[in-house]
């Protein structure tokens, strides 16, 4: 199917743009309709808690959705098999979600692995929602733990998907000269 691809007169670039704007579209799909779903449900048990605070959970989602599909895509780039795949994103999502305290809460991490998990988005996206979950005011100093845990999460989404543009940029090099070769039958 890789070879095929090569063939059309499609460039790489422009693949690998579509993939990725594929999997954004997709992401945004399975994000609102979780939050859709959730709403529907929950609607009645949050009726009483303000909507200035569910739109910053809302948008904290966002944000992460933006880090995940940054990831997916940067994983995608390295491993081809789909069974692969699956235990890859299985083994980074645990690591991430014990990491950053999805599943232990933070203060039951040591200090050393408190320090690690400082360097993971799922840790920031925790920080923000707790942030979130402690306003008792909307003021900008009220807010400024929010905005800087989402711009944090922001900053590792941009750099994760960075890294996936280089990436993505060496390995078409690396297709398109393969696609150049030509091989002569010397007689």
């Amino acid at each position: 199917l890789q070879m095929r691809d090569l063939c059309s007169p499609m460039r790489p670039i422009q693949m690998g743009g579509q993939i990725a704007l594929f999997n954004a579209v997709i992401a945004f799909g399975s994000w609102l309709l979780l939050n859709v779903v959730g709403l529907c449900f929950y609607g009645p048990q949050i009726k009483e808690v303000d909507s200035r605070i569910i739109g910053l959970f809302i948008l904290s989602g966002f944000v992460f959705m933006l880090v995940a599909l940054s990831i997916s895509l940067l994983a995608s780039r390295f491993v081809k098999n789909e069974n692969a795949q699956n235990i890859v994103s299985n083994f980074i999502s645990l690591i991430l979600c014990f990491l950053g305290g999805a599943f232990v809460p933070l203060e039951l991490l040591g200090p050393g692995l408190l320090n690690v998990s400082k360097f993971t988005p799922t840790y920031w996206y925790i920080k923000a929602l707790e942030s979130v979950s402690g306003l008792t005011a909307f003021d900008s100093e009220a807010l400024r733990p929010v905005w800087s845990n989402l711009l944090i999460l922001l900053g590792f989404a941009v750099a994760i998907f960075c890294v996936y543009l280089v990436v993505n940029q060496y390995k078409n090099r690396s297709e398109e000269s393969f696609g150049s070769i030509q091989t002569e039958i010397e007689a």
